[in-house]
């Protein structure tokens, strides 16, 4: 229950300004991290493709056990 009526819209405010940049902001970053990783990975000669299938199976299976948790 709301205690004024303002209570709601400050909600939806926030909801839209704060919560939901944050998720922009995590994915941009998620995208720099594997574009580094399989940068630097090449740079060193070794094959990036199956160390990024390998990362990403991992991050799965902890995003899988993590919602399940």
């Amino acid at each position: 229950m709301s205690a004024t009526a303002l209570d709601p819209i400050v909600y939806g405010l926030e909801l839209f300004l704060v919560e939901n940049k944050f998720m922009g902001f995590f994915s941009f970053l998620f995208g720099i991290s594997f574009w580094l990783f399989l940068d630097r990975a090449r740079a060193r000669g070794r094959l990036a493709e199956g160390l990024f299938y390998r990362r990403i199976g991992w991050l799965l299976l902890f995003g899988m056990a993590h919602g399940w948790l």
